[in-house]
């Protein structure tokens, strides 16, 4: 089964985007969408169940696919999340778009997944392109049915950015082959000469500029929050927890998986990450401290925390690319949660401005738990994910020597509390908006928050086993 999961899950998903064109029931369009991603979900269990007895740290199929335990774990935990999105998005999404738009909603979406699968497996360059430039323009298909035209500089702003970015990506791939004579990634360390080392400099720089605009790199974001506090939140959550780490991963695939921690250092590219990425945490959590709509305040989070992925990265040692990809595990799960959370909060309280939730856990206090939890993991409590991956990324650094990365990452836990906080204590306890009302008068019926509450559980189980993550794979053939 290991050698067949993920081409199964890739054809389940496009298969499952054709029918839908001929699929006019909402109940049937959302039901063959959820089970698609259940089926995946289910094919790459059994696959990395299977890799797990085969005891090999890396498995190439043919010429293009490299399979090992991190990249089945990540396609598990994106199936997993897509389905609970998709199962929650059933009892609101008529709230957001026509009937007439479900199908290629939903075919988009299950495209765009395919794709991605794709990309978590692919070994060779121009097939990881191509892939990559289908899921920017999925994403902007999926942006122009549920965006309306009120935000058109947002959406325009997205695409002429994403598509100068695929152009750098391009010239930058076409120059690792020139230097190689390989598109095989994980052959790229075996050509590279030191005598061309400012060729290979520029080039890995224009695969990591390219890369950074999608992925939400400083200073590359500007595109992400007004675009993404003005989409449903439901759609946020598809695009914030899953699509926008494409760029991360297909970058650790060059810099590490190509690479290597010797040439990634000896480029000094190392050291930019780590910039870059601490840029990235101080300034989206900056930006977000003095947010009015809580969209627009989770927009910002998610480019403060995307930039734990890349100082990971930057790090370059066996702990710092674990927790990088932990981050985006630990990510994909809890911003899911907070996605959804605010999307059921503005369903029944019309409103996401902060102000106006003063007092809606006393409406909605199933919601705010979920909400609490999952900011509670942001900001870095023990025992959750955010903890985890902030505590072994300062020890990751302290390994390499520097502390600076520690206090960066300190400046920001500081920072995440106080923008999430106030929501939460306010959420509780604020009496503003209260007064005369009824307890549990804004609350969703039990089996509408269900894959919200999975969510949680979910996040809740990463951090309290998080050692069976770290024994799934040492990943010192990087190394």
């Amino acid at each position: 089964m290991v050698y067949y999961g993920p081409f199964i899950c890739i054809l389940i998903l496009m298969l499952s985007g054709l029918i839908l064109l001929s699929t006019r029931r909402k109940w049937k369009i959302q039901l063959l969408s959820g089970s698609a991603f259940f089926l995946c979900a289910f094919f790459m269990w059994i696959s990395y169940r299977s890799f797990s007895k085969i005891q090999v740290e890396q498995l190439y199929l043919g010429h293009v696919f490299m399979l090992n335990a991190l990249n089945l774990v990540l396609a598990f935990t994106f199936m997993i999340v897509n389905m609970l999105i998709i199962w929650f998005s059933y009892y609101a999404i008529h709230k957001y778009m026509d009937e007439t738009a479900f199908n290629p909603y939903y075919g988009s979406l299950l495209v765009m997944n395919a794709f991605i699968t794709m990309i978590l497996f692919l070994d060779d360059t121009r097939w990881l392109y191509g892939a990559y430039f289908l899921v920017i323009l999925m994403s902007y298909n999926l942006i122009k049915i549920k965006v309306n035209n009120a935000v058109q500089y947002e959406k325009t702003k997205f695409i002429v950015l994403n598509l100068f970015g695929l152009l750098l990506l391009a010239v930058g791939f076409m120059m690792l082959k020139e230097l190689s004579g390989t598109t095989r990634i994980h052959l790229l360390r075996d050509y590279i000469n030191l005598e061309r080392l400012n060729y290979l400099t520029l080039s890995v720089t224009l695969c990591i500029i390219g890369l950074g605009i999608n992925g939400a790199l400083f200073p590359f974001y500007s595109w992400l929050p007004d675009l993404y506090s003005a989409m449903p939140a439901t759609l946020s959550a598809h695009l914030s927890s899953i699509t926008i780490k494409v760029g991360p991963i297909i970058m650790m695939k060059i810099l590490y998986d190509g690479l290597g921690s010797m040439w990634f250092s000896e480029i000094e590219i190392d050291r930019v990450l780590v910039v870059l990425g601490g840029l990235s945490m101080l300034t989206g959590s900056l930006f977000a401290i003095y947010q009015r709509d809580i969209k627009k305040m989770i927009a910002y989070s998610t480019i403060s925390q995307l930039g734990y992925i890349y100082l990971g990265m930057g790090l370059a040692n066996s702990l710092g690319i674990q927790i990088a990809i932990y981050q985006i595990i630990a990510h994909t799960i809890t911003k899911s949660a907070i996605y959804l959370s605010v999307s059921s909060i503005y369903e029944q309280a019309g409103t996401t401005i902060i102000e106006d939730l003063k007092g809606i856990g006393k409406e909605m206090p199933v919601t705010l738990m979920c909400f609490t939890m999952a900011a509670l993991s942001m900001i870095g409590i023990p025992l959750l994910p955010g903890f985890i991956n902030k505590w072994y990324m300062s020890l990751s650094a302290i390994a390499n020597g520097s502390v600076v990365p520690v206090f960066i990452i300190l400046i920001s836990t500081i920072l995440n509390a106080t923008y999430y906080l106030p929501i939460i204590i306010n959420g509780y306890y604020g009496k503003h908006n209260v007064s005369d009302k009824v307890f549990l008068s804004k609350a969703k019926p039990l089996k509408e928050v269900v894959p919200l509450i999975i969510l949680v559980v979910m996040m809740v189980l990463l951090g309290i086993f998080s050692n069976e993550y770290f024994d799934i794979n040492p990943v010192h053939y990087y190394f």
